[in-house]
């Protein structure tokens, strides 16, 4: 939703630079936050890249998850600051985090014979030089239309490689896939409502009361990204280890799959399922 500012009273953050401004309306709960819900919503986003940071970490996973992560994060946070603020250069660490992300993705679920060497090399300089462009354009042109074209390229890219992947996993991590992509696409089908019908939305909030943040959409897309995306993360470490020849354990850390590595070749193990 374009924005459009005609109160006369001066928020916290001041009156909106931002391009955009969603469907919940704005300073209603706490006067320091623009939009609450889709605020607070972010942690969705952002609990579940600690919890997948935190296994890197103790299963010494390679760097380009850890920057999966890192990347996503980046998202989490700058989507809250735009929320909370609704400021245009909270605005951009958002949108173009999501672009960052989605390069670092793309690059984590190539075939790994691609991602060593020359060609790897050759896949990190197309991905910058995309982020890049993207960014140069972004920035002169300031239309979401262009920022959402070019971030749904990258998502339908990341989509086919990963279903290409995915029909040749062990069942328990070809199921990673089917779900992560089904909650992202739910997510979105629900910010298309959330910005296609906002009047009805606003008008049956005013009649639901208390449960009317169960309508916020905008809301829940964040969570559906937030969950999607680091269980689509999970399934990209896991077939990356495959790849390597290394046997893949999957366990639960606060509710949310992990993976602890046996970084021998495929073989028993006493330790964790064998999948």
């Amino acid at each position: 939703m374009t924005i459009s500012s005609s109160s006369s009273s001066t928020p916290f953050w001041g009156h909106p630079t931002s391009t955009l401004d969603w469907c919940e309306e704005n300073y209603t709960l706490l006067p320091y936050v623009a939009e609450f819900w889709n605020t607070l919503s972010n942690l969705a986003i952002i609990v579940p890249c600690l919890v997948g940071l935190y296994n890197c970490a103790i299963a010494g996973l390679e760097r380009r998850f850890v920057l999966s992560f890192l990347g996503l994060l980046g998202v989490g946070i700058g989507s809250w600051l735009f929320h909370m603020t609704l400021l245009w250069h909270y605005q951009l660490v958002d949108e173009l985090s999501m672009i960052y992300a989605s390069c670092i993705f793309l690059y984590c679920i190539v075939d790994s014979r691609y991602t060593t060497g020359l060609h790897g090399l050759g896949l990190v300089t197309g991905l910058v030089l995309y982020a890049v462009l993207v960014t140069y354009m972004y920035l002169h042109n300031k239309n979401a239309v262009f920022h959402e074209t070019a971030y749904g390229i990258q998502v339908a890219g990341i989509m086919f490689l990963s279903y290409l992947k995915s029909r040749t996993a062990p069942p328990r991590i070809r199921i990673l896939f089917p779900v992560a992509i089904t909650m992202y696409l739910s997510a979105f089908a629900l910010w298309n409502v959330d910005n296609h019908l906002c009047g009805h939305l606003q008008l049956l909030r005013a009649y639901l009361g208390v449960f009317a943040p169960v309508i916020e959409l905008h809301a829940w897309w964040h969570i559906g990204v937030g969950i999607g995306s680091y269980l689509y993360v999970v399934f990209s470490i896991a077939t990356r280890m495959r790849e390597l020849n290394q046997r893949v354990a999957l366990t639960t850390f606060a509710g949310l799959p992990i993976i602890a590595p046996n970084k021998t070749p495929h073989s028993k193990t006493s330790n964790g399922k064998d999948i």
